[in-house]
């Protein structure tokens, strides 16, 4: 299995790393899952990212910002006009 993560926090990029990109021992691992997981972490923007850093997954996840969503009293609701919603369509567009 594979696994790639982009984010441009370095601090929450080495939370992931510790997290999610330790390699799976094949002595320790269920049969089921005895190959090693290729796992990396990248400090990048989603808005830079390229078709070949996307090449080759079958699922992805994300948490866009609700907050250019949402209909609480005070939000300003720009909906898609909203700068914080730019990595998102970004990743529409690469998809």
């Amino acid at each position: 299995s594979s696994c790639k993560a982009f984010e441009i926090n370095r601090d929450a990029n080495g939370v992931y790393e510790r997290n999610f990109c330790e390699k799976i021992s094949s002595n320790n691992a269920p049969s089921s899952r005895k190959d090693e997981t290729k796992s990396s972490v990248h400090t990048k923007l989603v808005e830079q990212l390229s078709t070949s850093d996307v090449a080759n997954y079958d699922l992805w996840t994300m948490s866009p910002p609700c907050q250019p969503f949402t209909n609480t009293r005070f939000a300003k609701q720009q909906d898609l006009q909203d700068k914080r919603t730019h990595g998102f369509l970004a990743i529409l567009n690469l998809l």
